[in-house]
Order: C-alpha cells, then structure tokens, then sequence
C-alpha cells in the first residue's frame, strides 16, 4: 500500500511536470510563430516603402557600370591603336 501511494505521488508529479513543459514549450512556439509573423510584416512593409527606390537605384547603378565599361574598353582600344601606329612607324 505504501509503495502504491509513493507511485501514486511520482505520477502526479511527473504529470505535473509535464503539464509544465508543454505548456511552457506551446507559449514559446507561440512566440515564434507570432515574431516570424511580425518579420514576415516588415518585411512587406519595407519593400513596400523602399523597394521601388532600390530597384530604381539598382538600374541606375547598371547603367552607370555600363557606361564606365564602355569608357574603360575605349580607352583601351585607344592605347592599342596608337601603340600599334607607333610600332609601324618604327618598321
């Protein structure tokens, strides 16, 4: 009989300490859920407001590298064209 209530008494116990954790473990999955809902909404709302900036600025930057290499291979071919001219003219 004693034995039986010692049991008794570590069931409920350890009932009790399971009641604990998942209580504990469904708040903090809670938590999760509602801040990746949070950073889901931010990030909408930073796209919304910014993202046609950063795009706008993205092609303006493409553009600009476009134009730089453009510049760069012309002075390029420029250096090569007088370089070849000098060398014939040695010739």
């Amino acid at each position: 009989m004693e034995a039986h209530d010692k049991m008794q008494g570590v069931r409920d116990t350890i009932e009790e300490f399971t009641h604990k954790v998942a209580a504990n473990a469904q708040t903090e999955l809670d938590t999760a859920r509602l801040r990746g809902h949070l950073a889901e909404m931010e990030a909408k709302d930073f796209w919304e407001s910014k993202g046609k900036g950063i795009a706008t600025d993205f092609n303006q930057s493409s553009e600009k590298v476009k134009e730089l290499s453009y510049e760069a291979a012309s002075e390029v071919k420029d250096y090569f064209e007088k370089l070849v001219e000098k060398l014939t003219k040695m010739v």
